[in-house]
């Protein structure tokens, strides 16, 4: 091992290796998706659920007061997040037989994570209903995913979700 005298001093500005220039454009597409995801795609499927809902007869009511507008974009998110995003889904990554499986961008985690996710939404929904969740639980996986596991992530995503919906259903009542 030669001696720290003998080595080479560094540059005072050390090239950038090649590897993080070429990654630096495929990270800005990739959050430029993400903010086309939730400035467009979010509320038009919001639109397309409040439609669809009419269009089945199904019962599609905004929240009537502001208490249970704050229910459905503030605490239903934060609550559904921990405990999905928070728990179950880093329990199921952390399993042997899980760990490292993907099909088509989605992780095992991600996609059991969401099936649960729909599950719980046949307390108070039909079927149809619960099902629709799905995409909408698998973005808010992926964007936990994407974000290293922090919450923020699909907290403000379920939030903002929720209340494009909570406008499409107004719109839709009226």
């Amino acid at each position: 091992m030669p001696e720290p005298e003998s080595l080479p001093p560094l540059p005072a500005h050390a090239p950038v290796p090649r590897a993080a220039t070429a990654a630096a454009p495929a990270r800005r597409r990739l959050q430029l998706a993400w903010l086309a995801t939730v400035v467009l795609a979010v509320p038009a499927a919001a639109v397309g659920w409040a439609m669809a809902l009419a269009a089945a007869g199904l019962p599609a009511r905004p929240p009537a007061t502001l208490g249970a507008l704050a229910w459905m974009v503030v605490l239903v998110p934060l609550l559904e997040e921990c405990a999905f995003r928070g728990g179950l889904q880093p329990l199921l990554a952390r399993q042997a037989a899980l760990a490292g499986r993907s099909w088509a961008g989605v992780t095992a985690a991600n996609a059991l994570t969401s099936v649960a996710f729909a599950a719980l939404h046949l307390v108070n929904r039909s079927p149809a209903q619960a099902l629709a969740v799905l995409p909408a639980s698998l973005l808010f996986g992926r964007a936990c995913e994407d974000a290293g596991g922090r919450l923020w992530a699909p907290v403000a995503l379920h939030a903002w979700s929720n209340a494009c919906l909570a406008a499409a259903l107004h719109l839709a009542a009226r």
